[in-house]
């Protein structure tokens, strides 16, 4: 891997906490930055990552089938007498 060591473009790249496309004047993608998660934050990842299954948010991402709003739910739920 290369490293880039430029004072300049890193004060530019320092507040970014979500990858950032480098484009040219067309548009075309030329590169991707992804910034380091800070010790603090990864420790917390680390810690709490049990708590989230990504594979389980993809799958919920596919199902296609029509779910319903909070109003449409508790009226269900108040007319189960519950």
């Amino acid at each position: 891997m290369n490293h880039l060591a430029d004072d300049e473009l890193r004060a530019r790249l320092a507040g970014f906490e979500e990858p950032v496309d480098f484009v040219d004047a067309n548009g075309r993608l030329l590169g991707r930055f992804i910034p380091a998660v800070p010790k603090d934050q990864a420790a917390l990842h680390e810690r709490y990552k049990h708590v989230f299954d990504l594979e389980a948010a993809e799958r919920a991402l596919q199902n296609k089938a029509k779910g319903r709003t909070i109003r449409e739910f508790l009226e269900h739920f108040h007319a189960q007498g519950k």
